[in-house]
């Protein structure tokens, strides 16, 4: 597999219903996302947005040569992206979604005064709620529970709280 870290990509997701073309950011080998910077296509400088991708959706990448990378990303604007004005109501619509996967799942969970859900006494889910934002001491529990974040049916059948 060759490596696509600071590269211009054009990547088929999701079985090629939708495409992303963008400048690779980063890709977490542990958790198997890769955050795509999409530019403006008059001005390869002005970052528009940033998509998250988990690696296990991609069914193509393309990479694209003829696109030259940016000299130098701007940390702050980056930062502007992830942190919307909005992220309380989004926060607590995904602990609704949240608390109610882990229920519908019969998994035992208590959420502590920073909103942090503690899962079967052995996984911590901090905001924003995601898999990549699980710890825990069990690496068994620890990856069932994030796929079951990710969206993994067989997950929902796999957890168990005996």
């Amino acid at each position: 597999a060759e490596y696509m870290g600071e590269r211009w990509v054009k990547i088929s997701f999701c079985q090629g219903k939708y495409t992303c073309e963008g400048y690779v950011y980063t890709v977490d080998p542990e958790t198997g996302m890769i955050v795509v910077l999409n530019f403006d296509s008059m001005n390869n400088e002005t970052i528009t947005g940033a998509s998250i991708i988990s690696y296990s959706s991609v069914s193509d990448i393309e990479y694209l040569e003829n696109k030259t990378v940016p000299i130098k990303i701007d940390e702050s604007k980056l930062h502007k992206l992830f942190c919307r004005k909005d992220s309380v109501s989004v926060q607590q619509h995904t602990i609704d979604s949240l608390t109610h996967l882990l229920s519908a799942n019969r998994l035992n969970y208590v959420i502590d005064d920073k909103e942090n859900f503690r899962v079967l006494e052995s996984v911590l889910i901090s905001p924003p709620y995601s898999s990549i934002n699980c710890k825990g001491s069990n690496p068994v529990i620890l990856r069932r529970i994030q796929d079951l974040l990710n969206g993994s049916t067989t997950t929902q059948q796999s957890v168990t709280t005996s």
